[in-house]
């Protein structure tokens, strides 16, 4: 092959590295033990001066859980330093949520970040909810039944600290995923201006975005937790958001999950989304509803509201299918244009996956709603989203907005496949309600590097 055929090849291949590793991750069939592959490591381009727990001897054993408790309040977490961990350089990490009644352990080893298959090289943390009422009423703020001036988000922002000033922590490369109520809890996150200003990207998984109803109004505090609840509105097992602190109230004597307002302020107009949900979601219903008392919006319309938070076309700029045929039609919405494509994308897990982790084998999930294995691994999917996102810090405009990075351009997109292989414009189109999406199809890479290298 003539040598500038090979050249560009090569570049071709690097260029679009995070859109093959992430549909040959999310397609392929997990096993334990199985080879790794490293999530792409972009460079930041506005690095602080100091990492305060660099250089600092781990404070536990490489590649196991450890649990943490903090100082200040007395709560606990968990976190997995990678067997790969440097203290001298710098580290990515993963927030990763429970959903309601369940625990740090079982988060675990739901989502499967602690396996090197997913995750060879970052650090996770697994912070944990409170109880209430009895060891297994664990609900995370915003759930029904949980007081008002629960503060859950400031909790996290105390684990963020703490794991900064003890682990060699990259504080421009944080995320957040999280199912059922935990991904309740990422919204939370993304719609907080203190904790949006710290996470680079978020993930929930099957979130339960719920909505204060009471005496006929929907009644919100202006504050940052699950003011993130927008277009997605899915079903959740038990994240009901209680804010009644009654900063903001609006009539609205009903719960309509198409038009429910959805409070939100994140410090920044380029916030990351990757979301998922199922059709047959039978805990968090995938058209919303009332539920514990409260109202959960359509996933449609959280989705849609954080497109229009974004800043980004109300339409669809792509969609292509997800994992195997067969699956329910998974499928995979994108928005954006331009340098923001993909900044909020959206993964319809199909019309049989339940309130579930995806995942091509079985898990908790699966196995205790019946709908067996999905078609693709929602964790190979996040890796390689947060795999593209640096949160840069002030990005120099004078909005004192943060800039996310895709490694060679300050914006707030995520890398896709980078084809323009044909995308799948009729299977599952009215999930989204006929929008327009964006998402490029692998097989079109595939076939643009085979032509180079021919």
């Amino acid at each position: 092959m003539p040598t500038s055929l090979f050249l560009s090849a090569l570049l071709l291949s690097s260029w679009s590295h995070a859109a093959f590793t992430s549909a040959s991750r999310s397609a392929s069939t997990y096993t334990s033990g199985s080879a790794s592959r490293s999530p792409p490591q972009l460079p930041s381009l506005h690095r602080r001066a100091s990492f305060p727990g660099c250089n600092k001897s781990p404070p536990t054993a490489l590649a196991t859980r450890t649990n943490a408790t903090l100082s200040s309040s007395g709560r606990t977490y968990m976190y997995h330093l990678p067997a790969t961990y440097n203290a001298s350089s710098p580290t990515p990490l993963i927030l990763s949520f429970h959903g309601s009644t369940r625990t740090p352990d079982w988060q675990a080893d739901l989502d499967l970040l602690t396996d090197e298959f997913f995750n060879p090289d970052w650090i996770v943390a697994y912070p944990a909810s409170q109880t209430y009422g009895g060891a297994a009423n664990r609900f995370w703020q915003g759930a029904p039944g949980v007081p008002a001036d629960v503060d859950d988000v400031g909790y996290v922002l105390e684990v963020l600290q703490a794991l900064d000033e003890s682990l060699c922590v990259d504080p421009e490369r944080v995320y957040a995923t999280g199912k059922s109520q935990g991904g309740m809890m990422v919204n939370n996150l993304a719609c907080s201006p203190e904790a949006s200003a710290r996470i680079a990207g978020f993930a929930p998984v099957s979130g339960s975005y719920y909505v204060d109803l009471e005496d006929g109004k929907h009644r919100h505090r202006k504050h940052r937790y699950h003011r993130k609840e927008k277009r997605d509105g899915g079903k959740e097992e038990d994240e009901d958001e209680d804010e009644g602190n009654g900063e903001k109230e609006e009539d609205d004597k009903k719960c309509d999950p198409g038009t429910v307002p959805l409070p939100c302020s994140p410090s920044r107009t380029t916030i990351p989304l990757l979301a998922f949900h199922g059709g047959n979601d039978t805990t968090i219903a995938y058209d919303g509803g009332e539920r514990g008392g409260k109202c959960l919006p359509a996933v449609q319309h959280w989705v849609a509201e954080w497109v229009a938070r974004d800043n980004l076309p109300a339409a669809r700029s792509e969609m292509s299918r997800v994992g195997s045929a067969g699956d329910g039609g998974a499928m995979r919405y994108v928005y954006g244009t331009g340098t923001e494509q993909g900044l909020v994308s959206f993964v319809y897990d199909g019309d049989r996956v339940n309130h579930d982790w995806p995942a091509t084998v079985n898990n908790s999930d699966s196995v205790a709603h019946g709908s067996g294995p999905a078609g693709f691994n929602a964790s190979s999917m996040i890796m390689d989203f947060f795999g593209g996102l640096v949160l840069a810090g002030d990005d120099g405009d004078g909005d004192g907005n943060s800039s996310v990075q895709t490694g060679s351009d300050n914006v707030g997109a995520t890398p896709t496949a980078t084809s323009t292989g044909t995308s799948t414009a009729s299977a599952g189109a009215a999930h989204l309600g006929g929008s327009g999406v964006v998402e490029k199809s692998v097989l079109g890479f595939v076939g643009a590097l085979l032509a180079l290298v021919v």
